[in-house]
């Protein structure tokens, strides 16, 4: 059968640019394993399928996917999809929940022309702690760093979650982020899911940390132009989760506000003000 679906450039204004996404309208009758060799076939960081939600006081029910696996969250697909409920249902400033499988997220949308929008959402758990650093030789061999690259101004890496596991990996400078290259098999055993090299650059105002986002077992061959080995991709999470998860993690080092931004190393960076 033939079935709806969208795709959305998330955290720009400029067609082409930001973070894809695709959302499939007419999910009815895919399972599980149905809707990943969906999300597999676009190869984009995620795909939503926007379901009839259980609570009807609620505007729709999400599932998440990569291209290999479901999430439980995503950031940047919870705003892309909120947008573009609120443009289906009219445009104009609308207030809504999305059921997720993390929880209820409370979603904010307003239109700004007959094809954009922007969207703020609560998340539905805070940022927490989950687990200290594995071993720096571990950790800097899977990133295809030196012990010498790791840390920064005392801070050690840290696994944080507001729904979708993180490791923050602080390191010494935007320099150390661009000679990433990964070991997929120390990687995934010292990182397991994901982790996101981190740096601050206080050359600008407000003061930037850079995040480079890298996960195991996946390659985006759309993101291969930049001539870096090895996979890369968007941010698995999106950009509102790992920023406040990096703002918690690094505040310390940066009063006031701080900026991140998210990805450099593919060209396509995205920011956002904490």
């Amino acid at each position: 059968m033939r079935r709806r679906f969208v795709t959305l450039d998330v955290f720009t204004t400029s067609r082409f640019a930001g973070n894809p996404l695709a959302v499939v309208l007419d999910p009815d009758g895919l399972d599980t394993a149905a809707m990943q060799t969906i999300a597999r076939e676009f190869n984009l960081s995620e795909t939503v399928f926007v379901f009839p939600p259980a609570d009807k006081a609620n505007r729709a029910k999400l599932r998440i996917f990569t291209p290999v696996r479901e999430l439980p969250f995503a950031g940047h697909p919870t705003v892309g999809t909120a947008v573009l409920l609120g443009r289906i249902d009219g445009g104009g400033a609308r207030t809504f929940t999305l059921e997720e499988q993390v929880g209820l997220v409370p979603c904010r949308v307003t239109s700004s022309g007959p094809d954009s929008g922007s969207a703020s959402f609560d998340i539905p758990r805070l940022p927490a702690k989950e687990a200290d650093s594995p071993d720096v030789a571990l950790m800097a061999a899977g990133l295809g760093l030196a012990v010498a690259d790791m840390g920064l101004d005392g801070f050690t890496a840290q696994r944080w979650s507001a729904g979708n596991p993180f490791t923050f990996v602080p390191v010494r400078g935007l320099d150390a982020i661009g000679r990433c290259r990964l070991d997929i098999a120390r990687f995934s055993e010292a990182f397991g899911s994901g982790a996101h090299p981190a740096a601050f650059d206080d050359m600008g105002e407000p003061p930037l940390i850079v995040c480079q986002p890298r996960a195991v077992g996946i390659r985006m061959p759309q993101m291969q132009h930049t001539g870096r080995e090895g996979p890369i991709l968007p941010p698995h999470a999106g950009m509102q989760q790992p920023n406040q998860q990096i703002g918690i993690f690094l505040a310390p080092a940066a009063e006031g506000r701080v900026e991140a931004v998210d990805p450099v190393e593919i060209g396509a960076p995205d920011r956002e003000i904490a």
